[in-house]
Formats: structure tokens, sequence, C-alpha cells
């Protein structure tokens, strides 16, 4: 299933105007990912640099790690240090929090969760609003994320996999073997 920051829930969208986009894709066994962008109108000449928009945003110039728009005016991006949010549909942005280490976010249902390295687990309860960093029993560099529901995350690592069915307070470690 498909549903759009727009409200479509087509595989396919027809975009009328420039902006931030974001799609959440589920399977049939209820995983989920969700990916953002930002469409351009089409102009006859993209050769003048003067023509081009500066997307990494102020008030940072380091570089954005993932981006997640929730609707078609709350966004967030991630960099290694910090967490920034826009409420305008990216015209601006703030730095909401600064964090130890972030490489990955992913949201579901308005729930969010932020992944790093050295085991470090930020959890956002409505919306992105605020950001707690959860207590891990592990210190893996965590590459990839999976939000199945507002308790149930599944993480991995260097070849394990952690999990937890109540919202980040007990993991579950498995090995991820060949």
């Amino acid at each position: 299933s498909y549903f759009w920051n727009t409200g479509e829930t087509t595989s396919t969208i027809y975009i009328k105007k420039e902006g931030w986009y974001s799609v959440t894709v589920q399977n049939e066994t209820g995983c989920s990912a969700t990916k953002s962008f930002y469409a351009y109108i089409n102009k006859p000449s993209a050769g003048d640099p003067n023509e081009w928009k500066l997307l990494n945003p102020q008030p940072t110039a380091l570089t954005g790690l993932d981006i997640c728009f929730l609707n078609s005016q709350i966004g967030y991006i991630l960099n290694e240090s910090q967490i920034l949010g826009t409420s305008d549909a990216g015209k601006t942005w703030k730095v909401l929090m600064k964090v130890n280490s972030a490489r990955l976010m992913a949201f579901k249902n308005n729930y969010g969760y932020i992944i790093g390295n050295y085991g470090a687990i930020y959890k956002s309860t409505y919306m992105g609003a605020g950001w707690n960093r959860l207590n891990t029993p592990f210190t893996d560099n965590l590459n990839g994320i999976s939000v199945i529901s507002k308790d149930t995350v599944f993480v991995t690592g260097t070849n394990k996999l952690y999990s937890t069915f109540d919202g980040g307070q007990h993991w579950i470690t498995s090995n991820i073997t060949n």
C-alpha cells in the first residue's frame, strides 16, 4: 500500500507544484519505509547557477543523512549530530536537538525512531516534536530500522538483530548468520 503526504494512496502521483513530497510504502507483511524528496518546477535552462536552490537548510551546513516528511508541512532532516525540523513545508528549518550520533530515521503512525552509532536510538512519541534517547544494552553501529508499531521496532547492527516489543524498554538480541 502507498500513502503520500498529499493524502493520495496510489503508487504514483501527479505533482502539481514545487515542494516536498513523502511516501510511505507498506508490503503485505506490514514492513514499511518512508522516503521524502523535493520536486522542482521543470525550467528550460538549468545551466545558470543562480537558478539553483540550496536545499541544505539553515542553520546548519552539515550533510543531511536522512529526510522524512510526515505531511505536506512537517518534516525532519537528520545529520550526524542534529535533528532539524520544519513546520512550513521546508521554507524554514530549526535545530530541534543535538544528538551524539544519528544515521537513519523512521516513522510509523506519528511515532518516530532515529538510530546511530554506538547503540544510539532516539524515540519521539508525537510527530517528532520531541525526542528522547533510549537506554540500550548494546554498542553496535546501527545500520537499519523497521518500525512496525509504536512499541515494536527491529534494528540491525553488524551481524546482529535487535528487537523491542515495549517501545525500547527491553531489547532482544539475535545473531545474524550466513
